[in-house]
């Protein structure tokens, strides 16, 4: 039974159905939830680190370039909190007992660590649906939490896009369908009393 469900987050576009889908499923069965988001500084949102290369002859200009940098930093890290108490807060109107967590680091990595510790029964984490080679160039974060999780993880998929991609998809549309046979089933009953 899933009593603790961990739904990671990484406020992408998919969020959204990646939050839904683990609201649901804990006001259906009476779930705590645990909203998660890893604060990775490679995102596209995330503050640029001001570059050191040729500062030495501006320390000045470095010190104000560093200082601006911690303070996006700081603004950028309020900005993930807001929309994960957000969430939170719309989860407990609901009448669904939730709780947050923000990290810093590796996503796939922190996210099993964070389920060992909280104990979940579930993760719940989305996919950004990139090809093979894709996915081998660039990591996947819901399939390291796939092969690596402590508990039973769910992967939430884009909307309206197949798991595998096209042209996997044509090469097995060309090939034949076999048949079914049908074959006796044994069916064997216990009874317990």
């Amino acid at each position: 039974m899933f009593n603790r469900i961990l739904v990671a987050l990484d406020h992408s576009e998919r969020d959204d159905e990646v939050y839904c889908r683990g609201r649901a499923l804990a006001e259906a069965i009476g779930a705590e939830l645990l909203l998660l988001h890893v604060l990775d500084f490679h995102e596209a949102e995330a503050p640029y680190f001001p570059s050191s290369l040729g500062m030495e002859y501006s320390p000045d200009v470095y010190r104000e370039a560093m200082a601006l940098y911690w303070q996006e930093e700081r603004e950028y890290e309020q900005r993930q909190l807001m929309l994960l108490r957000n969430r939170a807060d719309s989860a407990l109107a609901g009448g669904v007992v939730a709780s947050i967590a923000m990290v810093k680091g590796t996503a796939g990595p922190l996210i099993c660590r964070q389920a060992k510790a909280w104990q979940a029964n579930l993760i719940i984490v989305g996919s950004r649906g990139r090809s093979s080679i894709q996915e081998i160039l660039l990591g996947s974060v819901s399939q390291y939490v796939n092969h690596h999780a402590p508990c039973s993880v769910l992967i939430v998929h884009p909307v309206g896009q197949a798991v595998d991609s096209e042209a996997e998809n044509e090469s097995v549309a060309d090939e034949p369908v076999a048949e079914p046979v049908e074959k006796p089933v044994a069916v064997h009953t216990a009874s317990f009393l």
